[in-house]
């Protein structure tokens, strides 16, 4: 099962992902699942990890089948794209587990910090 952690701030901004797991939906490499969840994960990282969105990140990716990244700080100008961030990753997450709950556990937490 994949297991998929999403903290949000007060402001419903996306401050921290944890996601580990596989999901045994397939063999290796045609796993629809595992496929959906790292489409959605690799599009926030990209997005976010962009030297242009203006947000201080750590990204760690230990191993295949892990990855762990925060926003460890930003400024006001990157709220929009950060709560777009929550939102996407949350409906994606959502709308997997509703098809595939046996695959994913999804724990969305609200960190006030």
């Amino acid at each position: 099962m994949i297991s998929v952690m999403v903290e949000v701030g007060q402001s419903d901004e996306l401050r921290y992902v944890r996601a580990n797991g596989h999901a045994n939906a397939g063999s290796k490499g045609n796993d629809i699942v595992c496929s959906a969840v790292s489409v959605l994960l690799r599009t926030v990282v990209l997005t976010l990890f962009d030297e242009k969105a203006g947000l201080k990140t750590r990204l760690d990716v230990q191993n295949c089948g892990a990855l762990e990244f925060e926003v460890e700080d930003y400024n006001l100008e990157c709220i929009g794209l950060l709560r777009y961030a929550a939102e996407f990753l949350q409906k994606g997450m959502e709308s997997i587990q509703q098809e595939k709950p046996e695959s994913i556990e999804l724990v969305l937490n609200r960190v006030y910090a």
